[in-house]
């Protein structure tokens, strides 16, 4: 730029003080000029479609598979292959275990040890891609979204029971470098409990990384009452979908401008902490279906074009929605495949959907 400026300015004269005056005032309106100019070409850029607002961060859920557990080579190329299918980061599920939806003690699930957890962090973290841990509660034959313990004793003594294994973990969090610690998902019976704010504090004092809360949909997102307290707004987004593609896209499009609303209402970005749908068929009136719950054909193209559809619409939400992660991942390299009826993108067209990744957590 100094040739515009020097042609702006002029040359040099006697060096007096008038010409040094006339310099300066060149120069400021020299560089008033070009400042404008500048904002005018970020402006218009900033309006292009696509040029400023990048896809959101695309991450994986990923689970512990029995025959793959964490640290083992098998886990280790499975994450090999999920960094070079195009992921930014992996959401590292941990589970807590409890007996029944009415009981008010909790224990650390099978694989979610501190050992375990470190390995898998680590793991994920050695590929070059984000880490991100989040916390599930494992109820047998149960949702955790009906977790209801008897009278208001029992249930400061879940929530007691609980914080104390968040704040573990977020200590784990912190000496791993983990980005952000999900504290929890799909809680929906105990979202509007009083005890959040002191549980969420007490991991504040412990880890210094973003801080969000899974609700079970944009339905219970926009109705849970502490956002303000964490980083990010945290929703799962499983709603039924028409079977016809117009519909259906029209429908994703309103899911997201809700997510959107939320966002400009409460200030924060959104991460939708789970998107998925099995491969197998009649999956779209029901997407939350576990194969346990129905067993089906397998539909590979289905799972492959929802997604893809989920990502296309999610994308043009852009800043409002910052991260995707999609329902899931497993440490078995040689998990899902072309026969397979359940959530996993492994070894399917859908995993294709992972590639032209953008970005890393900031």
């Amino acid at each position: 730029m100094s040739w515009c400026l020097n042609r702006e300015i002029g040359e040099s004269g006697d060096g007096g003080a008038d010409q040094s005056s006339r310099w300066m005032a060149h120069f400021s309106y020299a560089c008033a000029r070009y400042t404008a100019w500048l904002l005018v070409l970020l402006l218009v850029y900033a309006m292009l479609p696509g040029a400023v607002h990048a896809k959101p961060t695309l991450l994986l859920n990923i689970k512990s598979s029995d025959s793959a557990p964490w640290g083992s080579e098998a886990a280790a190329q499975s994450m090999s292959q999920l960094a070079a299918s195009g992921a930014q980061g992996g959401m590292v599920v941990a589970f807590a275990w409890q007996a029944d939806i009415h009981a008010d003690h909790l224990q650390v699930g099978a694989g979610s040890d501190d050992s375990h957890l470190r390995l898998a962090l680590r793991q994920v973290r050695a590929t070059g891609m984000d880490a991100v841990l989040k916390l599930h509660v494992w109820v047998p034959s149960a949702w955790a979204g009906n977790i209801d313990p008897d009278g208001s004793a029992t249930r400061a003594s879940w929530f007691a029971d609980y914080t104390h294994l968040a704040v573990h973990l977020a200590q784990l969090a912190q000496q791993e470098h983990v980005k952000a610690f999900v504290i929890a998902n799909e809680l929906r019976t105990l979202q509007d409990d009083p005890h959040w704010p002191a549980l969420i504090l007490a991991v504040r004092q412990h880890y210094t990384g973003k801080i969000l809360y899974a609700a079970d949909s944009v339905e219970q997102a926009e109705r849970f009452q502490y956002w303000s307290l964490l980083d990010a707004v945290g929703t799962n987004l499983y709603p039924a979908l028409p079977e016809n593609q117009e519909e259906r896209r029209q429908r994703m499009q309103e899911w997201a401008q809700r997510v959107a609303d939320l966002s400009r209402r409460t200030h924060k970005p959104v991460w939708v902490t789970e998107v998925g749908i099995r491969s197998a068929r009649g999956s779209l009136e029901k997407p939350w279906e576990s194969p346990e719950e129905r067993q089906a054909q397998t539909d590979l193209d289905l799972q492959q074009h929802i997604l893809a559809e989920w990502l296309q619409v999610l994308g043009a939400v852009k800043p409002s929605i910052r991260v995707v992660a999609i329902w899931c991942w497993y440490t078995d390299p040689d998990a899902g495949g072309l026969t397979d009826t359940d959530f996993t993108i492994q070894n399917k067209p859908a995993q294709q959907l992972l590639e032209g990744g953008c970005c890393q957590l900031q």
